[in-house]
């Protein structure tokens, strides 16, 4: 069995001001904490998950990438938010906070929002063939082209 949802957001603040003393996190990460947190809590909610399990934690995954569009990285931050938030748990002895399913998830690959443009092989050999080769400058620049 997981944590029940109502016993997982009862540390949020103790966890807040633990990350700011003991770790001394900026301001910014820990705004940044928060507002995931709240997150995952109002998806609880809307959800009326009892527990938090893995089927809830990978609903929440679909929501953010489906529903809220965010990309990889940003999905990444928000279970790394809630791993750590897991792991704080673990030291304030929550009961079943072991079982809490944030160290099993993989991360999401970030990939490109737009694919990078690269050379077609008519240019590539266009370039190379530009080069003048018979002065040391030319086969300089031939050989960091060839390496690139």
């Amino acid at each position: 069995m997981a944590v029940a949802a109502t016993q997982f957001f009862n540390h949020i603040e103790p966890f807040i001001e633990y990350r700011k003393t003991i770790y001394e996190t900026s301001d910014e990460t820990v705004r940044s904490n928060c507002i995931d947190l709240n997150l995952f809590r109002d998806f609880v909610k809307e959800r009326n998950a009892k527990y938090i399990d893995g089927p809830t934690v990978m609903s929440f995954q679909y929501h953010l990438k489906k529903q809220r569009n965010n990309s990889g990285p940003s999905i990444n931050r928000k279970i790394f938010t809630l791993r750590s938030y897991g792991h704080f748990l673990r030291l304030q002895e929550v009961p079943k906070a072991d079982k809490l399913p944030f160290y099993d998830v993989l991360k999401v690959r970030g990939g490109y929002r737009q694919r990078p443009d690269a050379l077609t092989h008519e240019q590539v050999k266009k370039l190379f063939d530009a080069i003048d080769r018979s002065n040391f400058i030319g086969i300089r620049d031939y050989a960091v082209y060839a390496l690139m």
